[in-house]
């Protein structure tokens, strides 16, 4: 019996003589994306559009002959695009078609979730970011289903998440953070830093934030002092990405930003060599280590600093929770405690007790 197709994937080809090039491997079919190692970014940008090139869902196929291959192309081509985050969706599609390309929608079950685990811990990789990939896969799965009842939804069965990070930055660490990223000369790890601390903004809608409006990321209104986070092309997901009011503090530095990167033709608010960035990472980590901090301080960080700054400074935490897109009874559950407020009640009856003794 032939083997099933893995379907389109991402293969390192070596070339004698010249470096590793990343090339789409479909069957017997093989195609370069022109991306060297170093670019796979970029060659997972280039696998997402050849996929949504060539790929029609058949939805009259019978479950038993579905496979994971094809309902993760299909997730693909039409959801991902409006995804909060599409190119974490294309990441995540490489190693989800290795290890789930060649199987049945039927093979889902706990223990090959489980498989898929140890599989990437065996590659290096984090338990968290298998989480996050089998989260990609089942919601490739409940959109399949929602196109075509599936006579058995198959479960998804994820690592449970871990606890919320509580790190977050002083404000003489933030200082020391953004002095080496200005010392490195990395103006965008400086930009990043700024924005993020000033705003909570996610990492990925940070990155995509332009001069003008967008329909595939956000942009800075200086005229009206609003940061939108979504592009107008961009569906709202549960990763919400409200407007953000730009404290004055931080409208003196996009003001700057804006004159001379409209003099220089640069679209986007953060940009290595005037193009937009994928991913904060190298340079970020850089920028950690010359300012003696631990890895630990990622740039998620700057979202937790931004929210425990506002609580430390009294701000109520329904307006906390509306700069940053989530709910109060999250705020609370991670954040808490750094409220002035924090069980001021329990506090006070303790104090009572005292007295009445």
């Amino acid at each position: 019996m032939p083997r099933r197709a893995k379907g389109a994937r991402l293969y390192p080809r070596s070339r004698k003589g010249r470096g590793v090039v990343w090339v789409i491997r479909d069957g017997e079919y093989e195609e370069s994306t022109g991306c060297g190692e170093a670019g796979r970014a970029g060659a997972e940008r280039k696998l997402q559009e050849y996929l949504a090139k060539k790929f029609i869902p058949n939805h009259e196929r019978h479950p038993s002959e579905l496979t994971i291959s094809e309902v993760l192309m299909m997730y693909a081509k039409t959801r991902a695009p409006n995804h909060a985050a599409p190119k974490l969706v294309s990441y995540h599609l490489g190693p989800l078609l290795d290890f789930w390309g060649e199987k049945l929608i039927s093979d889902i079950k706990g223990q090959s979730c489980r498989n898929y685990v140890e599989w990437r811990l065996s590659q290096k990789r984090k338990e968290s970011t298998a989480r996050r990939e089998l989260i990609t896969l089942r919601a490739a799965v409940n959109a399949w289903h929602e196109e075509s009842p599936l006579p058995a939804l198959p479960v998804v069965v994820v690592p449970p998440e871990g606890e919320a990070r509580q790190r977050y930055l002083t404000r003489r660490e933030a200082a020391r953070l953004l002095r080496a990223a200005r010392r490195l000369g990395a103006d965008h790890v400086a930009r990043f830093i700024l924005v993020g601390l000033y705003t909570g903004t996610r990492h990925a809608a940070l990155l995509s934030l332009s001069w003008l409006p967008s329909i595939s990321g956000g942009h800075v209104d200086i005229a009206q002092s609003v940061i939108h986070r979504r592009g107008f092309g961009q569906r709202e997901t549960n990763k919400r990405r409200p407007p953000a009011r730009i404290p004055e503090r931080l409208m003196s530095h996009l003001r700057r930003w804006q004159r001379s990167d409209m003099v220089n033709g640069i679209s986007h608010v953060i940009t290595w060599q005037g193009q937009p960035i994928q991913k904060e990472r190298r340079a970020w980590a850089r920028v950690v280590n010359m300012a003696g901090l631990s890895a630990e301080v990622t740039p998620h960080v700057l979202r937790h600093t931004c929210a425990t700054w506002a609580l430390q400074e009294g701000v109520e935490q329904w307006h906390v929770a509306a700069l940053l897109g989530t709910s109060v009874a999250q705020i609370e559950r991670t954040y808490g405690q750094h409220d002035p407020k924090f069980q001021e009640a329990i506090s006070g009856a303790f104090s009572g007790a005292r007295k009445r003794g």
